[in-house]
């Protein structure tokens, strides 16, 4: 508000008001984006905590949430079984959290705030964002990593400037390493190892550490030059004007999560078939797939990128001379 508020200090209360009158008529402009007119305030507040007593507020919920007894780490052990490095076994342990250990999220009193033992959550095999992320740094912890919570809004807009707990809606894990951050959202199943969803890129964030200190961060953010989408169209025109070919699509950064997303189920050989034809026709009107080349979205090393073969009868028509006109125009380009 561009208003200064009156202060009143009695009783042990402090009492601000907001109050003007008189203020001049403005004619609203046609199209004017409403979020940039000066006649819009909003107000905003908060209590006299500071992040440092959320720090220790949380670090206090969670002191006793990071003991892992003999059956998680023979959990995690299987889980990593076939790594045979020490950033592998990092990699298996992180995809194992996102994608096997289901999310579930029953936030009744402090469940709400306070992580569950990651010997239940193993147990059950499902847990929330803090559950998720407490099993993880716990267990980072016993590989000799330093681990963190870091409380944040999944949607981002948090305001650094209000601390309060109820700017906080989610749970991610930390690990620092050679003095640099490397953030993890276990709830993130086709998210890669060492990146982080685009809702809150840029946004803060709040790590907590052991005895209750923090470090505000702001989380990376990906280049425009790092999200990048590849899609080819090559093939032959007949004389009939039909189209025989190859589509291609690749996405990275950002762009790869849909296609990550679409692709991170079992299809069986029925499904397969509907899905060359699928895309096929969304490129083409009309087109039809003979050959299929995908990945799996839920392994999270594989280049997210697909192919196929496809057909289509009218593709595209004469334009009076020795060249042709695409007379459905590809829906991608």
């Amino acid at each position: 508000l561009k208003v200064v508020p009156t202060v009143t200090r009695a009783n042990g209360r402090v009492v601000r008001e907001w109050s003007t009158h008189d203020l001049a008529y403005i004619e609203p402009e046609l199209f004017a984006a409403p979020d940039s007119a000066d006649f819009l305030q909003r107000f905003a507040n908060s209590g006299p905590n500071t992040w440092a007593d959320i720090g220790k507020w949380y670090a206090g919920l969670a002191d006793d949430r990071y003991d892992v007894p003999d059956s998680v780490m023979e959990a995690a052990r299987e889980a990593t079984a076939d790594a045979h490095t020490a950033e592998e076994k990092l990699e298996a342990l992180y995809r194992w959290i996102a994608q096997d250990i289901r999310y579930i999220s029953i936030s009744l009193g402090d469940g709400g705030y306070q992580p569950r033992m990651p010997a239940e959550v193993v147990r059950t095999r499902s847990g929330d964002c803090k559950d998720k992320a407490t099993l993880f740094v716990a267990l980072a912890r016993k590989m000799g990593y330093e681990a963190y919570p870091v409380l944040l809004s999944s949607s981002g807009g948090v305001e650094p400037d209000l601390p309060s707990v109820r700017q906080f809606d989610h749970e991610i894990a930390a690990l620092r390493r050679d003095g640099k951050w490397t953030f993890l959202d276990l709830t993130a199943e086709v998210v890669p190892f060492g990146e982080i969803p685009p809702n809150y890129q840029g946004e803060f964030g709040l790590v907590v550490f052991g005895d209750g200190s923090v470090e505000q961060v702001t989380f990376p953010e990906k280049t425009a030059a790092e999200n990048e989408r590849d899609v080819k169209l090559t093939g032959e025109i007949h004389e009939d004007g039909s189209l025989s070919g190859w589509y291609s699509e690749k996405a990275l950064g950002n762009l790869q999560y849909q296609l990550r997303g679409a692709l991170s189920q079992d299809f069986s050989d029925k499904d397969l078939d509907r899905l060359k034809d699928a895309v096929a026709n969304s490129v083409i009107d009309g087109a039809t797939g003979d050959s299929l080349s995908i990945f799996d979205g839920r392994d999270l090393n594989a280049v997210p990128e697909l192919k196929v073969r496809l057909n289509a009868e009218r593709a595209a028509r004469r334009n009076g001379g020795s060249g042709y006109i695409f007379t459905i125009p590809p829906n991608k380009g």
